[in-house]
C-alpha cells in the first residue's frame, strides 16, 4: 500500500491510499480525521490495521508548523524502521480532492523518493526570546 498523509493543518489529518504510475501519483481515497498533532500517532496505527506500507506521499507545507513537524516526524521515523520510499509533495499538487476523496485530480507528477522529508512553513518561524533569567527574574 502506498500511504498518503496529509498533516498541514492543526485541527485534522487527512491519511489516504495512493498510487504510483511511472512518475505520475494519483490519490486513490481519503480520510478526515479530526484530531490534533498529539493524535496523529493513533490515527495513522488505526487507519493501517496491520497494512504494509511500501511508500509513502506526505504533504510538506505549507501549513501549520506543529502539525507538520508532527506529521514528518512520524513518516520519517516509518521510513528509517521500515525502509520505506517517501515522496513530499505541496498542499498545491493535490488540488481539488476533497476529505471525503470525491473530485479527485488526475495524476501530477512525482520526483524521486527521499530519504527524510523537511517541512515548508507559510512564513520564517518566529522564535521570541525570553525576557527573564532561569530564576524568572526580569533580564
Amino acid at each position: 500500500m502506498i500511504l498518503f498523509i496529509d498533516g498541514s493543518d492543526i485541527n485534522h489529518l487527512t491519511l489516504g491510499r495512493a498510487s504510483i504510475i511511472g512518475n505520475q501519483w494519483s490519490l486513490l481515497s481519503s480520510k478526515l480525521i479530526e484530531t490534533r498533532p498529539e493524535g496523529y500517532l493513533a490515527a495513522i496505527d488505526a487507519f493501517l490495521a496491520n497494512e504494509e506500507i511500501d511508500s509513502i506521499i506526505a504533504i510538506t507545507g505549507p501549513g501549520s508548523a506543529t502539525s507538520l513537524r508532527t506529521s514528518l516526524a512520524i513518516v520519517n521515523s516509518l521510513a528509517l524502521a521500515k525502509s520505506i520510499k517517501l515522496y513530499g509533495v505541496l498542499a498545491d499538487a493535490i488540488g481539488g480532492v476533497s476529505p471525503q476523496g470525491e473530485d479527485r485530480p488526475a495524476p501530477r507528477q512525482i520526483t524521486e523518493p527521499n530519504n527524510t522529508l523537511l517541512p515548508l512553513y507559510h512564513h520564517d518561524p518566529v522564535i521570541t526570546v525570553s525576557t527573564r533569567d532561569a530564576l524568572l527574574r526580569s533580564l
